[in-house]
């Protein structure tokens, strides 16, 4: 697995780039409501967001896949990337909030898998809402309240921007305040 995180812009082209925002943004994509972004029945935060699975357990979702399609490929061979197999993808839009103390916190930090696997991070739009890449690695038997999360890396929604990293590093994101916040999540074994 790769121990450093990279990141691309324009990982694919721009024509590409706006028929991905297009269509995500546009009034046909199936968005489905969750009652927490980053965790599943988080009582304590509560950060509405919608989600679209394109490929879930390793089994295709959503007849949109072939549009982000070239976004894993460009990104794994830049990094030279063998892609074995896929085990989710995945969209999240996030609406902004406003300006109060909830939207300074940062999201609940997470893993997307307790398996080895590359994530891979495609912003569809321009927005605020930062992901946040931690130190921190899962292990088996720790709990997440009872760590101390130390800022690795700090990367700012851009359109056609591309993070690669590790998915045993926990990560996050701000809420955004000013912009909807959409990205593809890619988990890649």
């Amino acid at each position: 697995m790769i121990e450093k995180i990279h990141i691309f812009d324009d990982i694919i082209d721009k024509k590409e780039q706006n028929k991905i925002e297009e269509e995500l943004l546009g009034r046909h994509f199936s968005w489905f409501f969750l009652d927490d972004v980053s965790k599943i029945k988080n009582d304590k935060q509560q950060r509405h967001a919608f989600s679209h699975y394109f490929i879930e357990n390793g089994k295709i979702n959503s007849d949109k896949l072939d549009i982000i399609k070239n976004i894993p490929i460009n990104a794994c061979s830049k990094i030279k990337f063998q892609i074995k197999g896929i085990s989710m993808v995945r969209s999240f839009l996030q609406l902004p909030l406003s300006n109060n103390l909830l939207t300074k916190e940062l999201d609940t930090p997470h893993v997307d898998s307790y398996e080895e696997h590359l994530v891979v991070l495609y912003y569809v739009s321009d927005s605020d809402g930062d992901t946040v890449i931690f130190k921190n690695e899962f292990k088996k038997n720790s709990q997440i309240e009872e760590q101390k999360f130390i800022e690795l890396k700090r990367i700012s929604p851009k359109k056609g921007r591309v993070v690669l990293f590790n998915g045993k590093l926990y990560h996050t994101a701000n809420q955004p305040q000013k912009k909807v916040r959409t990205i593809v999540n890619f988990n890649l074994l």
